[in-house]
């Protein structure tokens, strides 16, 4: 096994992979059998010419990632990483994403910090981490992760279209929309550059091409619950919850344990000015106070549905037990100003 700290098995005698002939000191046999197979090895890479690449197709990127394989049609620099030291910093990334998913962003963040400390070039890190960040309110730094990513893999269109959806909760909306187009120009196969340039089309009032975008989205990841909760959100945010529901409806049926898809239910719901409903989703997602980044999506609901007290009420909550949390301390002046009360 090629890696900095190389393996050698007899498997006649040895079937389980427990001796490594090379560990240590090598006895000469071994380490001559190594340089052996690392030359034949050696031989067939250098002989490699593109007609010998397969293309893989949807069908078949999927049948290789369901077992775990990780693919990507972008050059893959080497980093020098034991992959046996990778399996390590997996199990703590997966670690992560499980803290994560539960509303957990401190210690996401943790150790998403220490897997990118080793790993520094994975942009698929690098955007977890900018969630984990966006969901403790340091939007600043998330956007600097997210820029990370689309900088390592400049031609994906999901690493823009997430940047983008940075900008759009930081208020950035021109860079929000430049974004998107530019997902949709570098990768217009991905879901979510469709999903950007949909945003776009409605924002603009060309209901037509929105339409056209939206169901494209749906087209190239017919399964997929994440891009129906991403083109969800975005219509959430052009204050279009009716075509949001639909959406957030068939996202819950492919992943009805998701909590992150019961908080965008509770959001839409409200919004909606169904708020009476929002029980069966609250008992999924927890306590919204929990969550600094739901409990600021809910006090802006609130406050679209015309329900302008329960949203002071619930920011001024807010900020009282997440006083680092910046976004609800802007929200909170805005709409404080809004309705002119000191």
């Amino acid at each position: 096994m090629q890696a900095p700290r190389p393996e050698l098995y007899e498997l006649a005698d040895d079937l389980d992979e427990m001796h490594n002939l090379l560990r240590g000191e090598p006895i000469g046999a071994a380490r001559a059998l190594a340089l052996e197979h690392q030359g034949n090895i050696d031989a067939v890479m250098s002989h490699e010419i593109a007609e010998d690449r397969q293309p893989i197709d949807a069908s078949m990127l999927r049948r290789l990632q369901a077992p775990g394989y990780a693919v990507t049609a972008h050059e893959v620099e080497r980093n020098d990483l034991d992959p046996k030291d990778g399996l390590r910093l997996l199990d703590r990334y997966y670690e992560a994403v499980t803290h994560l998913q539960n509303g957990e962003p401190v210690p996401a963040r943790r150790l998403f910090e220490e897997v990118l400390a080793r790993m520094p070039g994975s942009a698929l890190t690098h955007t977890q981490l900018a969630r984990a960040l966006a969901e403790m309110g340091e939007l600043e730094a998330a956007l600097e992760h997210a820029g990370l990513a689309v900088d390592l893999v400049p031609d994906s269109g999901q690493y823009f279209a997430f940047l983008a959806m940075l900008e759009l909760q930081s208020g950035r909306v021109a860079a929000a929309a430049q974004h998107f187009e530019r997902a949709h120009t570098q990768d217009p196969a991905s879901p979510q550059a469709q999903a950007g340039v949909m945003w776009n089309a409605a924002r603009s009032g060309d209901e037509e091409a929105a339409q056209r975008h939206e169901a494209r989205a749906l087209e190239l990841d017919p399964d997929g619950w994440k891009t129906r909760q991403l083109l969800a959100m975005l219509w959430s945010q052009l204050g279009r919850p009716d075509r949001a529901w639909p959406l957030i409806e068939a996202a819950l049926k492919l992943r009805p344990e998701e909590k992150d898809l019961h908080r965008d239910a509770v959001v839409t719901l409200v919004q909606l000015g169904r708020a009476e409903e929002t029980a069966r989703h609250l008992a999924v997602t927890g306590e919204p106070l929990a969550s600094p980044s739901f409990s600021n999506r809910l006090a802006i609901a609130y406050a679209r549905a015309g329900d302008t007290q329960r949203s002071v009420a619930l920011f001024e909550t807010l900020v009282e037990r997440h006083p680092g949390f910046e976004p609800a301390k802007r929200n909170l002046a805005s709409l404080l100003e809004r309705i002119n009360r000191p």
